[in-house]
């Protein structure tokens, strides 16, 4: 089967599901094909002729529903030119392509509910929003399947914006490192992610760095003037070898007490326990995780200093992710490419 898998190659968490896709369903036959829209000439010849050149010249900022229609308009032309059998699409910011007649199957791998990630980051008018919520639904009931990169997403939009019986659960994976991490004193603890975010919490990272001198920040983009935290720079997951705990901070607002974090399950690929914020719920799905708040941080960190302590969270991580090898969270696709 011909396969399109639209996506963002920026580097980010994102960007790997994609690329564990293709790798996933070529190994199975399939000619998997990646359209990289982040590349900046990917829209470029249709974004910036005739009309569509004045109109975005007079405009001082396009709104993201009308980015929306805009770059399904270019990729709709680009799909159907290419007669993929299948395609699949990774970015929220593209999926209202898949509200049109491709003429093929349609898979939405939904990272994150996008309306509400834009609702609680602030970023749209009343009206933009009313739009994107239309544009959102209307792209869930058009798609032959529909899924997000954890399964409490999947419960959360069954709750508040869509049941529908094209939802399927296709959790996101990770590659067990063949290198475990090994106990040390004192416990070094890594925080690594997107930093640009208005869900990584920022005030709780600086309290948190502020009782604790092990922290160190991986990530980009550079946040500037790190008030206190330890900012390394960006680094690949290799680094994680020299930790001993993974870090997550997260907002309080619904979508993230419901979510999901892929450096979660980064961290236990490595055999890293991971401190999470109890207001997160589900925290039991993924094994290795050690809940805190921003008072009981200090004690639940010095308790799982203790080796026979940490060595049995560790592991408990480690066989979290044997299980959520990429091999296993996408064997549904299976199924459904076939």
């Amino acid at each position: 089967m011909k396969v399109g898998i639209i996506c963002r190659l920026d580097g980010t968490s994102n960007s790997v599901r994609p690329e564990e896709i293709k790798k996933f369903l070529g190994v199975r036959g399939h000619d998997v094909t990646l359209l990289d829209t982040h590349d900046a000439s990917f829209f470029t010849p249709w974004f910036y002729r005739g009309k569509r050149l004045r109109e975005i010249s007079r405009r001082k900022k396009t709104s993201i529903p009308e980015l929306m229609e805009m770059r399904a308009s270019a990729l709709e032309k680009r799909l159907k030119r290419n007669g993929f059998d299948a395609v699949i699409c990774e970015t929220s910011l593209d999926s209202y392509v898949l509200t049109k007649k491709l003429g093929c199957l349609t898979i939405y791998d939904c990272p994150t509910p996008f309306a509400d990630e834009m609702l609680y980051s602030a970023q749209l008018s009343e009206r933009e929003l009313e739009q994107l919520r239309s544009m959102e639904l209307e792209t869930y009931k058009a798609v032959d399947f529909l899924t997000f990169y954890w399964e409490t997403y999947v419960n959360y939009v069954k709750r508040n914006i869509y049941d529908g019986s094209n939802m399927f659960v296709m959790n996101y994976g990770c590659h067990p490192s063949n290198k475990r991490v090994e106990f040390s004193q004192p416990p070094r603890i890594a925080y690594m992610g997107h930093l640009g975010g208005y869900w990584m919490n920022w005030d709780l990272l600086v309290h948190l760095a502020s009782l604790t001198r092990d922290i160190d920040m991986y990530g980009t983009p550079d946040p500037g003037d790190t008030e206190g935290v330890n900012y390394k720079g960006y680094a690949s997951p290799e680094v994680l070898a020299d930790y001993q705990f993974g870090l997550i901070t997260i907002s309080r607002d619904e979508l993230r007490c419901e979510g999901f974090s892929a450096k979660h399950i980064e961290y236990i690929s490595h055999g890293l326990p991971v401190l999470i914020p109890n207001w997160r719920r589900h925290i039991e799905l993924i094994g290795g995780s050690i809940p805190y708040d921003e008072n009981d941080f200090p004690e639940q960190l010095k308790r799982y200093s203790n080796e026979s302590e940490w060595q049995l969270k560790s592991d408990e991580a480690y066989e979290q992710a044997r299980k959520l090898d990429w091999n296993n969270t996408l064997q549904v696709l299976e199924k459904i490419i076939a």
